[in-house]
């Protein structure tokens, strides 16, 4: 997953309203995906 795929993903996740549930879907044979999108859930404190 690219630098610019992630910015976009954060600037998606800053405008959805807190009280809306987030499910990230990763494909789990891909595991730095799996891994790039568990850290970007972390560290945007969801």
């Amino acid at each position: 997953m690219g630098a610019l795929v992630l910015e976009l993903l954060e600037k998606i996740l800053a405008v959805i309203p807190s009280n809306i549930p987030i499910i990230l879907d990763a494909q789990h044979g891909e595991l730095n995906t799996c891994i790039s999108l568990a850290k970007l859930y972390l560290i945007s404190g969801s």
